[in-house]
């Protein structure tokens, strides 16, 4: 008798989920797969190891042949059109690699397709699609125009766990649990921190001349920029993102925030950008208080 790993479903805090459409970037979209709300499915933190906040889990019944129910919808933009391949990151809790391991899929309202894995026990992007019984595709491969699309999950199998997906052009990487999410059309971030607390953000500005992402004893202090909490990760300052100006020091100071994740970065003038981080904002996991310096360089 195979023994089957408990997994812990929490009452974890509200959140107010304003994902919008997901925008590719350079041949990579991806996505957390609770940027939605749950629809039926269990949200856990257990076991560790997902990336954002939380995995769902399936917790109903079986539906082998009916695909359709508990549906998670997520809309996205496609800017460079061309062949893309899908790839879920998922767990399978139990000591069977060929049960509780799969998942329905599919893209702009076309056939449900059964996408599966056959690793046990661990965090895996493996991700294969049935083409029919005994047959199946190692690569999930389609066309994406320019423009917006849809993808959606659907129930099938119990127990199983789904963290992130990727939808990536060939030789474009996407395994990395540091890579973020993509960036979002609405001006909000998916499952934005909680907007009141008692921990603060706090650093200069500063003109990093020589481009190495270091403070040197001869560069001078930025003042009178904006600084903000570019929590979807778009580059620019949205309506509803915390904001706040250097002093003439280029001091600068969030407080009243709670715990969580944020994306740290300034509004950079033409032919500029920031200089220690090529993500264009320094992420920091906030606890209590943080110091993030932010520097500025020519393009």
């Amino acid at each position: 008798m195979s023994m089957v790993r408990r997994v812990i479903s929490e009452n974890l805090e509200p959140r107010k989920l304003l994902a919008g459409v997901f925008v590719e970037q350079n041949g990579l979209l991806m996505v957390e797969i609770e940027s939605e709300p749950t629809n039926g499915w269990t949200r856990v933190t257990s076991p560790g190891g997902y990336t954002g906040s939380s995995a769902y889990q399936w917790n109903g019944a079986d539906f082998f042949h009916n695909p359709g129910n508990a549906k998670l919808k997520y809309a996205f933009k496609i800017n460079n059109p061309g062949t893309y391949s899908f790839k879920l990151r998922s767990y399978n809790i139990t000591s069977d690699p060929k049960e509780f391991n799969d998942v329905w899929v599919r893209i702009d309202g076309q056939k449900w397709e059964k996408i599966f894995q056959s690793r046990n026990k661990q965090w895996t992007w493996f991700t294969r699609r049935e083409v029919s019984h005994g047959v199946y595709d190692t690569n999930w491969d389609f066309n994406l125009s320019a423009g917006n699309h849809t993808i959606e999950f659907s129930a099938r199998s119990n127990k199983f766990i789904i963290d992130r997906f990727a939808l990536h052009k060939s030789g474009v990487a996407y395994e990395s649990t540091s890579i973020p999410p993509s960036p979002t059309t609405n001006g909000s971030a998916p499952n934005p921190p909680p907007s009141t607390g008692s921990s603060s953000i706090s650093g200069f500005l500063w003109n990093d001349t020589d481009a190495d992402g270091v403070v040197d004893s001869n560069e001078s202090r930025t003042g009178r920029r904006t600084v903000f909490l570019d929590q979807n990760r778009n580059g620019k300052l949205d309506s509803g993102e915390k904001s706040t100006t250097s002093d003439s020091q280029g001091n600068y100071r969030f407080t009243g925030l709670s715990a969580g994740t944020y994306y740290v970065t300034r509004v950079f003038p033409s032919g500029y950008r920031l200089s220690n981080n090529t993500f264009g904002y320094v992420q920091i996991t906030l606890g209590n208080s943080a110091k993030v310096n932010l520097g500025s360089r020519t393009i």
